[in-house]
């Protein structure tokens, strides 16, 4: 129990009931605690009832779509986009019927240490004990996925808020992680695998995340190179520019109308429709706040982070987006960067705001000229995207791609992360067999990640097996 509440998922089998889950789950504890908060009015709160409610106010705000687009001016965009849509066989394995065997993998698919939703029972509880839940859950799970209606309790959220700078401010300094019922999620995951298969013939080449047979890395990869050829544009005539877009609260701001255009656009069969609307439009939040909860309240747009089937249905709807590129650079409206003789011009950039409710976040966007731009190319530009102009992109999808020197700067990002998984009061905390077992299963696979896109020099390779010689010889104190 202690394990699991410290989240320490590389533990699969070690130590006990030890002083290092203790001081883990009181350390997770005070980060996560809500001694202060400012609301939107820049006011500062420390009354528990008013920061839950203020939490409140902000989380049904946040879950509100921003389309302004009517039924028939959605249908136009979406039909406009050219997006692939689902041919005879893959409209046949969609509705095949779901067995027994799909629902009771997607149970085991789901690691059993995960934190419970409202219900309080986690994944190993139903795994445990499957030959005692099994057909129950079955019979439940298979209702839903043959009729389409699910029961709202099923479908209750928690919403945790984990920090994502070190002193929060305010609520949008937090992730709000939902923590879904298991039996949903069992739900969720059963329509994700029999999903999965048709993805990579749905999804256009572009994006590569949670789409199978596909690496993320080549994102990187091709990053870094786009970059290197336009640092390179200093006496040619073209002047080029790289965007790199963040689109503000993505996931909680997708509209659902927008997404049921697109799935409907792309001949999902009816009963799918019904399932994934079901699954999306009748879940009820609640915000956990220094161990107590918020009022329920129902949300009426966004994506839930912790839902397996949200990477999936959010990949779908930018699929728009990839697609307004690759038509407007056929029409010669934009054009992208040839970087090799037998390369596909690469390009990242059309506003479909209006449509799904994504908007371009202004602060975190950033657009990088080539440096054969004129002040004057720059400042127009600037004008009409309206985000900020910078020398050098920096980091995307957690590695450095512009730069002084990428490589050396991956390199010491290794570094950092290893420090941090190997912090001194840790160590002192576990047994070596343990500590062995953290090098093992952990440690090791830390650089993998970034040796896909990077080179590691001997003397950061040797830097790295020192820290790690030296952090196994701490004499422990368990």
């Amino acid at each position: 129990m202690w394990a699991q509440r410290a989240q320490q998922m590389w533990l699969v089998k070690g130590d006990r009931n030890t002083r290092y889950f203790h001081t883990l789950v009181n350390y997770r504890r005070n980060k996560a605690t809500f001694k202060t908060i400012q609301d939107e009015d820049q006011n500062w709160i420390q009354d528990p009832f008013l920061i839950k409610e203020a939490a409140k106010k902000y989380f049904i705000d946040l879950y509100t779509s921003n389309s302004s687009m009517d039924s028939d001016q959605r249908k136009v965009v979406v039909t406009n986009s050219g997006i692939p849509i689902l041919n005879e066989e893959q409209i046949q394995h969609l509705t095949k019927p779901f067995t027994k065997f799909e629902i009771e993998t997607a149970l085991f698919q789901i690691k059993g240490s995960k934190a419970p939703g409202p219900d309080g029972m986690p994944p190993i509880f139903f795994q445990q004990f499957w030959d005692t839940v099994g057909a129950d859950i079955t019979g439940m799970v298979a209702s839903f996925l043959n009729r389409g209606r699910l029961l709202r309790t099923f479908n209750q959220t928690n919403v945790v808020l984990i920090p994502k700078i070190d002193n929060p401010v305010n609520f949008k300094d937090y992730r709000p992680i939902s923590l879904c019922n298991t039996t949903y999620k069992i739900i969720s995951k059963t329509l994700t695998n029999r999903l999965q298969p048709i993805m990579k013939n749905l999804i256009l080449p572009f994006q590569n995340a949670f789409v199978k047979d596909r690496s993320i890395h080549d994102n990187i990869i091709l990053a870094k190179e786009v970059l290197h050829y336009i640092n390179g544009c200093k006496n040619r005539k073209q002047v080029w520019a790289a965007l790199k877009v963040d689109l503000h609260k993505a996931y909680d701001k997708i509209s659902w109308n927008f997404l049921e255009e697109v799935i409907t656009h792309m001949r999902f069969p009816v009963h799918w429709r019904k399932l994934i609307m079901e699954c999306i439009s009748t879940s009820t939040l609640r915000i956990k706040i220094n161990g107590d909860y918020s009022n329920w309240f129902n949300p009426k747009a966004g994506l839930r982070q912790g839902d397996p089937l949200s990477p999936y249905l959010f990949v779908l709807c930018t699929n728009v987006l990839s697609s307004f590129l690759v038509r407007a650079e056929q029409l010669k409206l934009i054009q992208g960067p040839k970087i090799g003789r037998q390369v596909l011009p690469l390009n990242h950039l059309i506003i479909f705001g209006q449509a799904s409710g994504l908007f371009l976040n202004k602060d975190k966007s950033e657009i990088k000229l080539s440096p054969n731009a004129s002040a004057n190319q720059k400042n127009h530009l600037l004008s009409i995207i309206n985000c900020k102009g910078i020398d050098s992109l920096g980091k995307y999808l957690g590695a450095f791609i512009d730069g002084p020197n990428p490589d050396t700067q991956n390199a010491e990002l290794i570094i950092d992360h290893l420090q941090q998984k190997l912090s001194g009061w840790k160590a002192s905390m576990l047994s070596q067999a343990v500590r062995l077992t953290l090098i093992q299963a952990v440690l090791s696979a830390i650089p993998l990640y970034t040796l896909h896109f990077t080179s590691l020099t001997d003397k950061y390779a040797k830097k790295c097996q020192k820290l790690k010689v030296e952090w196994v010889s701490v004499v422990s104190k368990v």
